[in-house]
């Protein structure tokens, strides 16, 4: 197996605290990775590849799709190795990804993710091993597909946000069918989401400020509302990014509810 290591790290705004209350986050923009809580120090690690998608197994691995084609002219699928760790790692759970993976959720003992069809953006299921594809569910029926992703286990509900019309959607799980809830509010090209007890948290390329930042959205409105900026970007390149929950133990049992449990229930 393929491991490839953070090259250094960073700690903006002085030296890193113990913790902070509340979850702790990693995101991607490009090949940096973020460590961050709602408040308090901003971890950076360089990584060896760009994360395009990501999300928290319910085992408590956080995994996703890289942002870039490899030499085989195919896309990779990583494990996140020490994310709460001084030494995070990207270590290879296949080279064979057949195209762009934008988003990752596990739901109800599936794993769902988007990619670009003939006639359009389409959901459809990736191995929970590998995330390679594994069939086609249907059309998502929006225009540019969705760029992030989270399942709230509690209501079934399997959420997205998409870029093109600036909106957060529930996605049909049965037939892929996208209906939008409402606007975020704001302007923004690529992003992130997870969702975690209670709250549909996102991490978003805001083109207004030219920053990039944390926040939650309302999923009876679709509005966005900006918890921290995180970090700058460069408005001449593309920031790939992506969002996952590093995993406390007492949060396991949460992250359960959407796949573990869920696959008892399907048997």
């Amino acid at each position: 197996m393929m491991i490839r290591t953070a090259a250094f790290l960073t700690v903006l705004g002085g030296v890193a605290a113990a913790s902070v209350a509340g979850p702790t986050f990693i995101a991607f923009g490009n090949n940096t990775m973020y460590r961050f809580g709602a408040a308090g120090p901003i971890e950076t690690f360089t990584m060896g590849d760009k994360m395009m998608s990501l999300t928290t197994r319910p085992d408590g691995a956080i995994v996703g799709h890289s942002a870039e084609r490899n030499s085989g002219q195919m896309w990779e699928s990583y494990e996140i190795l020490g994310a709460n760790t001084n030494s995070p790692m990207l270590s290879m759970l296949s080279d064979q990804v057949p195209g762009p993976r934008p988003t990752l959720s596990f739901a109800d003992g599936s794993a769902y993710s988007a990619r670009e069809g003939g006639s359009g953006a389409e959901l459809i299921t990736v191995d929970d091993g590998t995330l390679i594809d594994n069939g086609l569910i249907g059309n998502l029926n929006i225009q540019d597909g969705v760029n992030g992703s989270g399942y709230d286990a509690t209501n079934d509900v399997l959420y997205g946000i998409n870029r093109d019309q600036d909106v957060l959607v529930t996605i049909n799980r049965a037939t892929g069918n996208a209906t939008v809830v409402g606007s975020l509010g704001i302007d923004f090209f690529n992003g992130g989401a997870e969702f975690y007890n209670g709250t549909l948290y996102a991490f978003v390329q805001d083109l207004d400020s030219q920053m990039l930042v944390f926040g939650s959205v309302d999923t009876n409105t679709g509005a966005f509302t900006a918890i921290r900026d995180i970090d700058t970007y460069d408005a001449n390149g593309t920031t790939f990014m992506s969002l996952a929950l590093v995993p406390a133990p007492t949060s396991l049992g949460l992250l359960a509810m959407g796949g573990l449990v869920a696959i008892r229930r399907r048997r």
